[in-house]
């Protein structure tokens, strides 16, 4: 079933004010490939990013918040 249209407005509300963006530069074929693995393995880009910068902030700051508490 598709989203409402205030469904949409309301996600992108809450969106705006709960999240922002982390970006890295990377060169193309270097991202292609990263995309290709992810897919073979069923994950995204996204993912193995919130997973690796969960690990460093573990290791770094003795946990602190994760990407998963963060969104809920």
């Amino acid at each position: 079933m598709a989203l409402s249209e205030a469904r949409k407005k309301a996600n992108k509300k809450w969106d705006s004010e709960n999240l922002t963006n982390i970006c890295i530069r990377v060169r193309k074929e270097y991202a292609q490939r990263v995309h290709e693995i992810c897919r073979a393995n069923g994950t995204t880009a996204s993912a193995i990013m919130r997973e690796a910068i969960d690990t460093y902030m573990q290791t770094h700051d003795g946990g602190g918040i994760t990407g998963e508490e963060s969104e809920q």
